[in-house]
């Protein structure tokens, strides 16, 4: 059974829960793909509820516990000369390839999801 709620009665938990890892699930037709995520935020944007994340080119969701149902409204990838050097070296090393997990040198795309839904599976 799911309980609907209003996504910023539970702001607290859903950001609290970013660095911990929170699961992004996608589809595209037929196929589905699920990843944990630890980088995203929560806000509004062209007046509606947004949930923005961050998903790096290489990674196969990017092709296709409380729970947001989102419409990508915008995407972005991020322009690396934008990015100070510092977080570029440590977050996106040259030197690895798009297999190793949580530095490579994938940049993230941005993806702006308006939240359509929320909702507690109960």
């Amino acid at each position: 059974m799911n309980r609907k709620i209003e996504v910023f009665d539970y702001a607290k938990e859903i950001v609290s829960a970013i660095p911990k890892g929170v699961l992004l699930t996608t589809k595209n037709g037929e196929a589905v793909n699920t990843m944990t995520i630890g980088w995203g935020t929560l806000g509004v944007e062209w007046g509606v509820p947004i949930f923005i994340a961050f998903v790096r080119e290489g990674r196969f969701t990017r092709e296709l516990p409380l729970t947001l149902e989102c419409k990508v409204l915008y995407r972005q990838l991020q322009d690396k000369n934008a990015i100070l050097e510092s977080i570029r070296q440590s977050m996106y090393p040259e030197d690895a390839d798009s297999s190793c997990p949580g530095a490579n040198r994938d940049y993230h795309i941005a993806y702006y999801g308006q939240i359509v839904n929320a909702y507690i599976v109960e």
